[in-house]
């Protein structure tokens, strides 16, 4: 188990704990989470892959995340419908990370 730390504000120690992963070997993570967990991994570039998925109801209330749409440092590589919902698949946009993956 690895303890997360208190970051400035209301943030956690996300940089910390992703470097005692990576000494520890593990280089791929599935982090699930709310809008605020979200809203820290994107506006940190701490993620180079994220995946959203939208019901066709919206509930209006909760915590709001950032919309990765609307930052220039993803692009969105494939969209794709699963019954009602529609899952959206965004990539980091740096140069290495796009031409080994398109």
């Amino acid at each position: 188990m690895i303890e997360l730390e208190s970051g400035e504000g209301n943030q956690l120690a996300l940089t910390g704990v992703l470097k005692e992963l990576a000494d520890l070997k593990i280089t791929s993570l599935l982090v699930e989470g709310g809008g605020e967990i979200f809203s820290q991994f994107v506006s940190r570039e701490l993620c180079d892959e994220v995946i959203v998925l939208k019901a066709p109801v919206e509930l209006n209330s909760g915590i709001e995340a950032i919309s990765i749409g609307d930052r220039n440092n993803f692009i969105l590589s494939k969209t794709e419908l699963l019954d009602e919902d529609l899952m959206l698949t965004y990539r980091l946009k740096t140069a290495d990370y796009v031409h080994r993956n398109n």
